[in-house]
C-alpha cells in the first residue's frame, strides 16, 4: 500500500503524488478506500481504489535511476521493420511501465530519427509519437527521483552515458 506523499507512476498520468488515502465524500457507500493522486504534469486529480488492478508502482530510487542510466550504452535497440509490428512492440513496452523498456525505445528511436534526418528524410510520425510518450513517462519519473527539472533530464542522461562510456 502506498502512503501519503509517496510518488507513484500511474498508468495513464505518469508521476503522481499520493495526497491522501481515504474514503471519498463523493461515494455514498463509503466502503471502498481510494488513493487521491495529484499528477505532477497535469491539472486533474485522480481517484484510484486501493484494491484496484490498475498499473501503479512506486517510482525508482535515485540509485536505481542512476544504475539504469549507466546501462544505456549496452542496451539493445528495439527496432522492428514492419510499422504495425513495431507499433505493437512499442505499445507493449509503454504499457509495461518498465523504465528499461522505455529507455530501449528512446535509444532506438533517437538513433533511427537521427539517421533519417541525416538522409534528408522526415522522421515517421508514429516513431515520434512513441518516442515522445516514452520520454514523457521516463523523464517525468527521472525528474522527480533525481530532483532536476524535466527539461534538464535529457542533458543529464547524455552526461551519464558519456561518463559510462569513458570508463
Amino acid at each position: 500500500m502506498f502512503k501519503v506523499n509517496d510518488y507513484v507512476m500511474y498508468a495513464t498520468a505518469g508521476v503522481c503524488q499520493v495526497q491522501k488515502v481515504d474514503y471519498p465524500d463523493f461515494l455514498k457507500d463509503g466502503k471502498r478506500k481510494y488513493y487521491f493522486l495529484k499528477p505532477l504534469h497535469s491539472m486533474c486529480d485522480i481517484f484510484v481504489p486501493v484494491d484496484t488492478e490498475v498499473k501503479m508502482r512506486k517510482v525508482l530510487s535515485r540509485e536505481e535511476a542512476n544504475e539504469l542510466l549507466e546501462q544505456i550504452p549496452n542496451m539493445e535497440e528495439v527496432w522492428v521493420e514492419d510499422d504495425s509490428s513495431r507499433e505493437a512492440v512499442y505499445k507493449e513496452a509503454i504499457q509495461s511501465f518498465d523504465c528499461r523498456e522505455l529507455l530501449k525505445i528512446i535509444k532506438c528511436l533517437y538513433l533511427k530519427i537521427s539517421e533519417r534526418k541525416k538522409e534528408g528524410k522526415k522522421p515517421l510520425q508514429m516513431d515520434e509519437k512513441y518516442m515522445n510518450t516514452a520520454e514523457q513517462f521516463l523523464y517525468g519519473e527521472l525528474s522527480v527521483v533525481l530532483d532536476i527539472p524535466m527539461d534538464e533530464v535529457s542533458d543529464y542522461i547524455t552526461k551519464k552515458v558519456q561518463q559510462s562510456t569513458a570508463t
